[in-house]
C-alpha cells in the first residue's frame, strides 16, 4: 500500500516538474515567436523580408490569424529609393511590428473633402450620403520619412483608399505626422481614381507621390499605365500640393527640389500672352519673402501667339545668411494693371546653404 502511495507521490511530482518546465521554456520564447512567424511566412508559400519584418504575397485570412496587418496592394519598390516606375506591381504584404499587436488601437482622423475621417487601426466604416452602401475609407499604403513639419520627429506619407459601394476607388494622399505620443492625421488630397500608386519619397522636404493613370478617353477597364509624379508640402501641418505648370506656363529649370546657387537659370516655356513685350518679370525671396534678386524671362521665339513659346532668365544673388528655403516667382506681365490679368506660378526652392 505505501508502494503505491510513494508511487502516486512520485508521478505528481514529475508532473509538476513538466508542467513547470513547459510554462517557464514557453514564456521564454519571444524571440522564437517572430521564428516561427517567418517559417509559417514561407510554409505558406510567402515572400519573409526579415530586414522589414514583412511576408509578401500571403492572404489576408493568413495574415491576421498571425497578428499582421495586410495591406493588400503594395509596391514592389518601397523599399528602394532609387527604383524607377514599378508599373503593374502590386502585391499584397503582411506587415509585422509593435504597432500592429498593441493592445492599445491606433486612431488618426484626417480631413477627405471637408468631412472628418477617423481611422481606428486603419479603416474607417461610415454611412455613405449618396448610397445605401457603407462609405469605407482605410490605409492603402505608408512611408515613414525624416520629420516634414520641423519638429525633429519622423513621419509617415500615407495613401488612403475610398469606396462608398459605388464602382470608383478614390485614392487620396495624407500625411501622418508624428507628436510626443501618437500621430496627427493631415487634411487628404485626391490623386485619381482607380490609379496604381507605385511609391512616395522626400527630396528636400518635398513629398514626390508616384502612381500610374489611364490616357484621356481610356476606359476605367483598362490597366493605368501612364507615369505620374506630384508634387506636396507641409505647410502649418496643413499638406499642400506644389504645382511646377499651369496651362499658361511650365517651368523646366530649376528642377523639382534642386538645391540652387547664384547664378541661378530660369528656363521653359509659356503662352504668349504670359509676356509683354517678348518679356515677362521673374524674382527671388529668401524664407521670410524677402526679395533677394528680381529679373526678367525673355522669349526665345515669336511670342505673338497662343502657343507655348520657350523663355530663359538668369539670377544673380548672394546666399541668404538664415534659411534653407526660399520661394521662385514667375509672374505673367500685366500692362493694364487690372486684378483680374494678374498671374503668377510660385514654387519653392532650396538654396545650397
Amino acid at each position: 500500500m505505501k508502494k503505491n502511495i510513494y508511487l502516486i507521490v512520485i508521478i505528481i511530482v514529475l508532473l509538476l516538474i513538466a508542467t513547470t518546465s513547459f510554462f517557464i521554456i514557453s514564456s521564454q520564447r519571444p524571440a522564437d515567436d517572430r521564428i516561427s512567424i517567418s517559417e509559417n511566412c514561407q510554409n505558406n508559400k510567402g515572400i519573409w523580408l526579415e530586414n522589414f519584418q514583412e511576408c509578401e504575397h500571403t492572404s489576408q485570412h493568413w495574415c491576421e490569424q498571425n497578428g499582421g496587418t495586410f495591406f493588400e496592394c503594395e509596391s514592389a519598390c518601397r523599399h528602394d529609393p532609387n527604383h524607377g516606375m514599378c508599373i503593374q506591381q502590386c502585391i499584397p504584404v503582411c506587415k509585422f511590428n509593435n504597432a500592429s499587436k498593441t493592445a492599445t488601437p491606433e486612431v488618426i482622423e484626417y480631413t477627405i473633402a471637408n468631412e472628418k475621417i477617423t481611422l481606428i487601426n486603419g479603416i474607417s466604416e461610415t454611412a455613405s450620403a449618396n448610397s445605401l452602401e457603407q462609405k469605407i475609407t482605410k490605409v492603402f499604403s505608408t512611408t515613414t520619412v525624416a520629420d516634414l513639419n520641423e519638429d525633429n520627429l519622423p513621419d509617415k506619407i500615407v495613401i488612403l483608399d475610398q469606396t462608398d459601394g459605388g464602382n470608383g476607388t478614390f485614392f487620396y494622399l495624407a500625411v501622418s505626422l508624428s507628436s510626443t505620443t501618437s500621430f496627427i492625421g493631415t487634411n487628404a488630397i485626391l490623386l485619381g481614381d482607380r490609379i496604381a500608386p507605385q511609391s512616395s519619397e522626400v527630396k528636400n522636404n518635398l513629398i514626390i507621390t508616384n502612381y500610374a493613370e489611364r490616357a484621356p478617353g481610356e476606359p476605367m477597364t483598362t490597366q493605368p499605365s501612364i507615369a505620374v509624379s506630384k508634387y506636396f508640402g507641409v505647410e502649418e501641418n496643413q499638406l499642400k500640393e506644389i504645382s511646377y505648370q499651369t496651362d499658361l506656363i511650365k517651368l523646366k529649370t530649376p528642377a523639382v527640389a534642386q538645391t540652387i546657387s547664384s547664378p541661378l537659370i530660369v528656363s521653359g516655356t509659356a503662352r504668349g500672352n504670359w509676356f509683354f513685350e517678348a518679356s515677362f518679370p521673374v524674382i527671388l525671396t529668401d524664407w521670410d519673402g524677402k526679395i533677394i534678386a528680381q529679373g526678367v524671362a525673355q522669349a526665345k521665339g515669336d511670342w505673338m501667339t497662343t502657343d507655348f513659346v520657350p523663355f530663359e532668365a538668369t539670377l544673380t544673388f548672394d546666399q541668404p545668411a538664415y534659411g534653407v528655403r526660399g520661394s521662385l516667382i514667375l509672374k505673367k506681365d500685366n500692362p493694364s494693371g487690372l486684378p483680374q490679368n494678374d498671374a503668377a506660378l510660385e514654387i519653392p526652392i532650396f538654396f545650397n546653404n
